[in-house]
């Protein structure tokens, strides 16, 4: 049964760049040659106002920093996290550049780059960042998973279904990689395949309401209405 696709929305595809934002902040000098001490403690107020969600008052503790020490790589990096998460790519990958540029293995910076350049249509920058990513890093599983959101977002599934398919075999647990993938086989009216991959996807997140709703649309490409419905109203529940 052929299912429709007007609906379809590939922003849907769940990259977990903004969720792990405050994850990717680093603290201290990286291990390198000391930095301002003054400079570290606004870069470590900054860091605190945002967990708090105090976005201005981060992005003022961040500027004090690199005022005190701009060949301070840290709070360009987090500053531009701050950006990204009021919305702000184009200042965010100013200075995501400005903290690469200062350290060119910066590995957290290419990946929150690659991100804001996704969240802009920048795909190929986006793929070239991730790329670095992984060339720094090999064994990370989100960047992977994020590299294949910019490739499904291209129109490029088997590259993505690839992508998503080395995440989750380096973590096994990656929910966002199953229901990605699960999305992609979608896309490509391999139902039976998306069905497998929600499946997994809800066991390990069983609150992520997109699991259901696309899982719902999976099961009405073969014909099973009542478990479309019941996958529907969990969704509905959830959305709530």
């Amino acid at each position: 049964m052929k299912v429709k696709k007007s609906f379809h929305r590939l922003t849907i595809f769940i990259q977990p760049v903004l969720t792990l934002l405050l994850i990717l902040l680093i603290s201290g000098c990286l291990g390198s040659p000391k930095f301002s001490a003054t400079a570290i403690d606004h870069n470590k107020r900054g860091e605190n106002h945002l967990e708090k969600g105090d976005f201005d008052q981060a992005v003022s503790e961040y500027s004090k920093a690199i005022e005190a020490d701009p060949n301070y790589p840290v709070p360009y990096n987090n500053r531009g996290v701050t950006y990204s998460n009021q919305g702000g790519y184009k200042k965010a990958i100013k200075d995501y550049s400005k903290a690469i540029q200062l350290k060119p293995d910066y590995q957290k910076a290419y990946y929150n780059r690659g991100g804001a350049y996704s969240n802009k249509g920048y795909y190929d920058l986006a793929i070239q960042d991730y790329n670095k990513v992984i060339e720094l890093k090999p064994d990370d599983s989100a960047a992977y998973n994020n590299r294949g959101t910019v490739y499904a977002k291209k129109g490029k599934y088997m590259l993505a279904i690839s992508d998503f398919s080395k995440a989750i075999e380096l973590d096994s647990n990656a929910y966002r990689a199953y229901g990605n993938r699960g999305q992609a086989y979608f896309t490509l009216d391999d139902y039976m395949k998306a069905i497998e991959n929600f499946n997994r996807a809800i066991e390990l997140n069983p609150n992520e309401m997109w699991f259901y709703y696309y899982r719902g649309l999976s099961y009405r490409g073969i014909g099973k209405e009542e478990k479309t419905k019941k996958d529907f109203e969990k969704f509905n529940e959830l959305k709530q």
